[in-house]
């Protein structure tokens, strides 16, 4: 019998896992797929953290008031106050956390719900690879390609049945991640997410949400579920290629060749909106002045990136890019020529008045050779579900907590509200994933009144 299992290994799961066995536990590390790191490995890398030094020696003034009040504003008032508070308050925690595995940042940016530059870049593959050699290190024993099917109470802990047989634990920890690859899930709680790109790990297939749901968990901001704007029409089956190039002056036109959304929105409400035009499809279009400001180690903000590899339109004139794209080449032009005389008015049609969130001076789209990226609504993740303490504790239907159970990362639902912050995903996978390991090692030394549990 284990202390502690976790079931799941991106970087919620690891981070649990690293906690418990910090703690003293005795942990088992579950995860379906044959290599650990989930939907984590395949993100952006994109880690939403404030206060930090890099801030400071850039002029930036934030901390966790400001933080707190842009997470709250994102969400739209729905996400819970008492984990974004938990969230805020913790930034000297988090970022200790991701120095003691060596997690390096390499540039900040601002992003889609920001006041002010928080979205701070890592090489994702790179941090779960040394995210997960400290799993082993830290005397953790991992398991891939073994899949939970079911959760039970019993003896006092938690019955894990797995395709290899069963495994008793004091405590378990879910962190699976979402439900962005189960048709039946989507179909349930996100039916207008079925028309989006799929880009999550095949193990997201809601296995905790189910296995919380069993066990009596209550859920959180299932009716929120978005995906996220700008992920090329290439994208698909745990490859992700994206590109915010109207944070950086561009604008998004439909197939039609016109406009639909306020580009300076969150990318959320922008794969919302962009799910609802003609094959749910975009273009991002921008001119050379945009390609110019290529940020190299940026992904998202790398428009010369992607065009080297192959995924950016470009002709000299809007006429020809309009035929590259099928679209109506007089209409194109209009849509442009309509945009550039409202930024010279200061009076957008769609009521754009910055880059991102209000920052950031428009500009008109004039410097040829002209550009188009095309793209659409990806789902990578679905960012709600089972409805968690600030440590991790799974709630029921009526709040009260489930013995021995915890949950982080995507897995969990009351954290994000109605939209996403840039970042806070990984952010709070970390931070909530090293507060589950902890409360679930008290549980299970608690739970044999403070002897370690030395036997399978």
């Amino acid at each position: 019998m284990w202390d502690v299992a976790v079931v799941g290994a991106g970087l919620a799961g690891c981070a649990a896992a690293l906690a418990a066995a910090r703690s003293g536990a005795r942990v088992l590390l579950l995860e379906s797929e044959p290599v650990a790191g989930g939907n984590s490995r395949v993100s952006a890398g994109l880690v939403a953290l404030a206060g930090t030094p890099l801030q400071e020696s850039a002029g930036v003034r934030d901390g966790p008031v400001c933080l707190f009040t842009d997470l709250r504003a994102t969400g739209g008032g729905a996400n819970d106050p008492a984990l974004v508070r938990a969230y805020a308050d913790g930034q000297p925690e988090l970022q200790a956390w991701f120095a003691r595995y060596g997690v390096r940042f390499t540039a900040l940016e601002r992003g889609a719900g920001q006041s002010v530059p928080r979205a701070y870049q890592m090489d994702a593959a790179a941090a779960m690879q040394a995210v997960t050699a400290a799993v082993s290190a830290d005397g953790v024993v991992l398991r891939t390609g073994l899949r939970v099917e079911r959760l039970h109470a019993a003896g006092g802990g938690m019955r894990l049945e797995t395709g290899g047989g069963r495994e008793d634990a004091a405590a378990v920890v879910l962190a699976t991640g979402g439900f962005a690859g189960s048709d039946e899930l989507l179909a349930t709680f996100a039916p207008s997410q079925r028309a989006a790109i799929r880009v999550g790990m095949p193990g997201c297939r809601g296995d905790g949400l189910r296995m919380g749901r069993a066990l009596g968990a209550g859920l959180r901001d299932m009716g929120s579920i978005k995906g996220t704007f700008g992920a090329h029409a290439e994208s698909g089956g745990g490859v992700y290629h994206a590109l915010l190039a109207f944070y950086m002056g561009g604008i998004v036109v439909n197939r039609d060749g016109l406009r639909f959304v306020n580009e300076e929105l969150p990318y959320k409400l922008l794969g919302e909106a962009c799910l609802a035009q003609p094959g749910a499809a975009a273009f991002q279009l921008f001119d050379d002045a945009v390609m110019r400001r290529s940020e190299a180690g940026l992904p998202l903000f790398d428009p010369m990136a992607q065009h080297r590899a192959g995924r950016v339109r470009q002709a000299p004139d809007l006429h020809g890019l309009a035929r590259l794209c099928g679209i109506d080449p007089d209409r194109l032009a209009a849509t442009v020529a309509a945009y550039n005389a409202g930024v010279a008015a200061g009076a957008d049609a769609w009521g754009r008045s910055g880059l991102c969130n209000g920052a950031g001076a428009l500009v008109p789209l004039r410097q040829p050779p002209f550009y188009a990226f095309p793209c659409g609504t990806a789902l990578l993740a679905t960012y709600c579900g089972l409805r968690t303490s600030p440590h991790g504790q799974v709630l029921d239907v009526w709040e009260r907590p489930i013995a021995g159970l915890f949950a982080e990362g995507e897995v969990g639902g009351g954290f994000h509200g109605t939209a996403y912050m840039t970042g806070a995903a990984l952010g709070a996978a970390a931070f909530f994933g090293d507060r589950a390991g902890r409360a679930a090692a008290a549980h299970a030394i608690k739970a044999t009144q403070g002897r370690l549990i030395c036997r399978d």
